[in-house]
């Protein structure tokens, strides 16, 4: 179970934060390319259709395109500040969520009962925005890295951090802040409380009682559906933002905007309504995977550890 159960034998907010970094680790390693395919989806201004001669017009037509262009390896491109990002905001995340989790169920209930639904939707709104603040630096070199082409611009992580810190200040690791946190809370709020409420119906439906694992799973598909659907729009004037002073050649044309509303009404007036939504294919199933992996293989560290401490504890 994600998040606090009196019933079950205690973990330390250490053991929680190793088992959301282990997570993190193998969801990000399985589910990279997607993530790749979605930036560059949503960092295109064209549209996403054959006939306006984009670069990019459909997922399977990208994937060819990226892998004949930059080989099968740019499909992991920025993999190494993607898996430093996820590492560090699963570890901050999972363990934040844990611990306000807890001490919330302490503070409004009773400490035998069980946990709220509408706790988990609070825990997980402040869990995201504990972590997005600490990993909001490393997200901005990430998306550089994946934004650029070929020939690069950037050699690897250090060079981009150090030639943004060089040429833009400080700032420009903070460069699209606001809309990464409007987007962090209902996001992340959504997240915890969807699977929660997934969870308990296929519970109270006694659907796949005896495989907890793939309830899990199908519980997370479903609440990174409904979390990324939400906030995808937020989602690409981020990216969008984060790009702002590095010059892309060879994706068609760029555009600077002045802030979170300019970009967000430039995108949709230029680009209509569907341009604020691209990549949200990409998106969804990127969501979908990550999302359902993460609680997957989070719930079986949890597992794994509950039951050495049991074991242990029976000794």
């Amino acid at each position: 179970m994600v998040g606090y159960d009196p019933s079950m034998v205690q973990l330390s907010s250490w053991q929680h934060a190793q088992a959301g970094a282990v997570s993190s680790f193998l969801t990000r390693l399985c589910c990279q390319p997607l993530d790749v395919l979605k930036i560059r989806f949503q960092l295109q201004h064209e549209p996403v259709t054959r006939a306006a001669g984009s670069k990019y017009y459909g997922m399977w037509q990208a994937v060819s395109a990226i892998v004949r262009e930059e080989g099968v390896l740019a499909l992991w491109k920025g993999h190494v500040p993607a898996q430093l990002l996820s590492v560090l905001y699963g570890t901050v995340q999972f363990a934040s969520f844990e611990i306000l989790s807890r001490e919330m169920h302490h503070l409004t209930s009773e400490p035998s009962s069980e946990p709220g639904v509408k706790l988990h939707f609070v825990c997980g709104a402040l869990a995201g925005v504990a972590a997005t603040i600490t990993t909001l630096p490393l997200d901005v070199v990430r998306t550089r890295l994946v934004a650029q082409g070929e020939p690069k611009f950037y050699r690897g992580m250090s060079h981009a951090a150090w030639h943004m810190l060089r040429h833009e200040g400080p700032t420009a690791f903070a460069k699209g802040l606001v809309p990464t946190m409007l987007q962090t809370a209902p996001y992340t709020s959504l997240q915890f409380g969807a699977f929660e409420v997934v969870s308990r119906l296929a519970g109270s439906w006694h659907i796949l009682e005896d495989r907890p694992s793939t309830r899990a799973m199908l519980s997370g598909v479903a609440a990174g559906l409904v979390a990324k659907t939400a906030v995808y729009p937020l989602d690409v004037v981020k990216k969008r933002l984060q790009i702002q002073g590095f010059q892309r050649s060879g994706f068609g044309e760029s555009r600077v905007y002045s802030g979170l509303l300019d970009c967000l009404w430039s995108t949709a007036r230029r680009e209509g309504v569907r341009g604020i939504y691209k990549g949200l294919l990409p998106s969804s199933v990127k969501a979908m995977a990550t999302t359902g992996l993460h609680f997957t293989f989070y719930e079986l560290a949890i597992r794994l550890m509950r039951s050495m401490a049991a074991g242990a504890y029976d000794g």
